[in-house]
């Protein structure tokens, strides 16, 4: 047998412990499995966060047609409901509302444009429309201060809309009163009330009759007491008008109802 033909020598044990891995540690592929399905959870979340609700009803309305679904009143808002639907200010105002009139729209644009959305809001529900102002009064007082004449004459604007009787409600949060012109927020809320309604007739010329004023101190709350934010909700004055035979006036050239 020729040198060149003898077999090659067995391998070493230090050429063994030199060989490459054969792959990742088991542990590693259901790590990476986890990592992933915790990005999507985050990334649906971030979906979730910026969801144009209007958008997503319509979509869910196109859905249901599809699948050969009719619901009770067909439009952007499905179902029956008694429950208020805000505008709040992130909505654009040109986004349709269910059954909301024209000039309700117009009047939450005058609101915007005249950069009040902190102290007014205004609520549709099925049978009435609310002007809801909040900060109207100092504490402890029923006086209408002038820097306060824009937002009452929003009010007199939104009251002669309308022919109907007009509810004034006034209320307050739950502290006590610290003032010996009213002994309690009864009267304090009563008060103010009734500076309202004799604003928008004296100043707005609207029929005394029409107006409804009536004070519920602290006992009508929105929200819980315990906090200033929480009282702050609380301490308002809804302007309150019936949706029954809703009659409205037409907007002149001047912009003045």
């Amino acid at each position: 047998m020729a040198d060149n033909d003898q077999p090659a020598p067995p391998p070493s044990e230090e050429m063994e412990d030199d060989a490459p891995a054969e792959g990742a540690p088991a542990w590693m592929a259901t790590f990476a499995d986890l990592a992933t399905l915790l990005l999507t959870f985050f990334v649906l979340l971030l979906s979730f966060a910026n969801m144009n609700v209007i958008q997503f009803k319509l979509a869910l309305g196109s859905v249901k047609d599809a699948l050969g679904v009719i619901t009770q009143k067909p439009g952007y808002f499905e179902g029956h409901t008694t429950n208020p639907i805000e505008w709040e200010s992130q909505d654009s105002p040109s986004t349709p509302k269910q059954n909301v009139p024209n000039h309700i729209i117009q009047m939450r644009q005058m609101i915007q444009q005249r950069k009040l959305d902190g102290a007014m809001k205004l609520i549709i529900t099925e049978d009435h429309i609310i002007l809801r102002v909040h900060d109207l009064f100092a504490s402890g007082s029923s006086d209408i201060a002038p820097d306060k004449f824009e937002q009452m004459d929003i009010i007199g604007r939104l009251v002669k809309m309308h022919t109907h009787p007009v509810q004034i409600e006034a209320h307050t949060d739950n502290r006590p009163i610290h003032s010996g012109r009213y002994p309690s927020n009864w009267e304090l809320s009563a008060s103010r009330a009734g500076a309202v309604a004799r604003y928008l007739v004296l100043g707005g010329e609207i029929d005394a009759g029409r107006l409804n004023p009536g004070g519920y101190a602290h006992y009508r709350p929105l929200t819980d007491n315990k906090t200033e934010a929480g009282r702050r909700q609380n301490r308002r004055l809804d302007v309150v008008l019936s949706r029954q035979n809703d009659t409205a006036a037409q907007m002149n050239n001047s912009g003045s109802w």
